[in-house]
């Protein structure tokens, strides 16, 4: 009989574990969905956001070597000239990134201060 009672509230602890992983899944996905639409949107309609997505665009487009190798990861021997390119992208693709952290931090100040 307790056997049977302690498979119950096991039974019962794992499907109650199971639900709220389910809910922890949709809130991250609604945290995700909210990210992106409040401070990725903001952050692309930056003037600098705009500055080096470009500019990363316009590198590619003159070295197609480093599009294949960004964007299809194709591996080929690359010059001293696009290695130096290649650099120059990863340090543009970092200063995004900084850009994207910042809107988000001031998404999550704001929402902070409204609580």
């Amino acid at each position: 009989m307790e056997e049977v009672l302690e498979n119950q509230v096991l039974k019962a602890l794992c499907e109650r574990s199971e639900i709220n992983n389910m809910k922890s899944f949709f809130e991250r996905e609604r945290l995700i969905e909210y990210i992106e639409d409040n401070a990725m949107s903001k952050a692309r309609k930056r003037a600098d956001y705009k500055e080096k997505t470009k500019l990363i665009q316009e590198i590619m487009k003159k070295n197609p070597k480093l599009r294949a190798f960004i964007e299809d990861e194709e591996i080929e021997e690359l010059s001293k000239e696009e290695v130096e390119k290649l650099l120059e992208i990863s340090t543009i693709q970092s200063e995004i990134s900084n850009i994207e952290n910042e809107e988000i931090f001031k998404l999550g100040i704001k929402n902070g201060i409204e609580l």
